[in-house]
């Protein structure tokens, strides 16, 4: 009796078959903190800010035409139009504008949107460092807008007046009236830093400088001289004057430190470890 064995026609297990799955891929590298232009076009796509921008145009132009148009009208006719007080018009147009676009573009995103971007961006210092990179580059650009337009429209009414138009001491101006406005937007930073809210910062940004420079001057007039002094440890206005002039006092360097060094550490140690949620 014959036995016969039947060929085993089964294909190849599944352990022995070869594997085309592909490999893993390696780890995605996590986007950089420090992005600036990226907040940047964040901060001017929002209405907000185009509003203010807008607003703020009209405004600096509305101010520099006061200031340029009236001085033919209402001086001698022997005197020039002087570019000095139409920067020192278009300033007073800056302290409020600067402060409101630095605390927007720095502290916007509190407290609703900012937990997104910390997840797409997880180092919080790195954040605030590019937010603070952002905020000087619109105050630079403003404030270089600002000043071209005022001495523009200081010689071309010079010229239509037939007045001519004056230019006297226009690096010592700049240098005095860039340096304050670059003191206000930093005062600007250090309290959207330290206090994370677009309302109260503005308000305390634009307020306490106004306020110290004329309680100074008040203070001054009345001859209480020792007073006079102290407020001077925290009026920016007349540290940004004397270092531009190279009078620099005590007061003129304690006043940024008050006022921006010391609340700007704090605020990015706050803006480190808040919790969100």
């Amino acid at each position: 009796m014959t036995t016969t064995t039947t060929p085993n026609h089964s294909g190849p297990s599944k352990a022995s078959a070869p594997s085309h799955r592909a490999s893993p891929a390696g780890p995605t590298r996590a986007p950089g903190t420090v992005r600036p232009l990226l907040d940047l076009r964040q901060v001017l796509d929002t209405l907000a800010m185009r509003i203010l921008l807008a607003v703020s145009g009209v405004c600096v132009l509305g101010m520099a035409l006061l200031a340029t148009v009236l001085q033919p009208l209402i001086l001698e006719p022997d005197i020039q139009v002087s570019s000095g007080g139409a920067l020192i018009a278009v300033s007073l147009v800056l302290s409020v504008v600067l402060p409101v676009l630095t605390v927007l573009t720095v502290a916007g995103e509190w407290p609703q949107s900012i937990q997104q971007t910390f997840l797409l961006r997880p180092r919080r210092t790195g954040v605030l460092v590019s937010k603070v990179i952002a905020a000087l580059a619109i105050t630079i650009l403003v404030m270089a807008v600002t000043f071209g337009l005022a001495l523009g429209l200081s010689a071309l009414v010079g010229s239509v007046s037939g007045r001519g138009a004056s230019f006297q001491n226009l690096g010592d101006n700049i240098l005095g009236l860039g340096l304050a406005g670059l003191f206000s937007a930093l005062f600007a930073i250090a309290c959207a830093t330290l206090l994370q809210g677009t309302a109260l910062a503005m308000v305390v940004s634009i307020v306490v400088p106004f306020v110290v420079t004329i309680a100074g001057n008040l203070i001054g007039a009345l001859g209480s001289q020792t007073v006079s002094d102290v407020l001077r440890y925290v009026d920016l206005s007349t540290a940004a004057q004397a270092i531009a002039t190279n009078q620099i006092e005590v007061s003129s360097i304690m006043a940024p430190v008050l006022l921006i060094v010391l609340p700007f550490i704090a605020g990015a140690i706050r803006w480190s470890r808040r919790e969100i949620g």
